[in-house]
């Protein structure tokens, strides 16, 4: 019996550290700026940074994206401008490393827009 309890143990414990951990953000009117300031405080294997922008009705929607670490480690950068780019970006920062906070700045004008964080231990 001890010997099932010490396996599903180690099994519960290398399932849980597996998950990654999210926080998401969205703009769009009537609030057309959002930003966030996550505070992650751990080593992580790493941290994916993706946004995406919907199409307006006037055909003429815009808008802009960074995130960066609190040690100027740039994350991502983008603007989008509806016809002329794609309406989806996604980079990510594979390197085991300490992350703090990271700071996530998002606008959006005639059409909405979500970014996501994500981050693994």
């Amino acid at each position: 019996m001890k010997k099932f309890f010490l396996a599903f143990a180690l099994f519960f414990i290398s399932i849980s550290s597996s998950f990654a951990y999210q926080q998401a953000l969205t703009a769009g009117p009537p609030i057309n700026y959002a930003g966030m300031n996550v505070s992650i405080n751990m080593n992580c294997s790493y941290v994916y940074f993706q946004c995406t922008w919907s199409n307006s009705a006037s055909g003429n929607g815009n808008g802009s994206t960074v995130a960066y670490s609190d040690d100027a480690t740039l994350i991502g950068e983008y603007n989008y401008s509806e016809g002329y780019n794609s309406q989806g970006y996604s980079r990510g920062v594979f390197s085991y490393r300490y992350w703090g906070s990271v700071q996530v700045y998002l606008s959006a004008f005639n059409c909405t827009a979500q970014a996501l964080l994500e981050w693994m231990p």
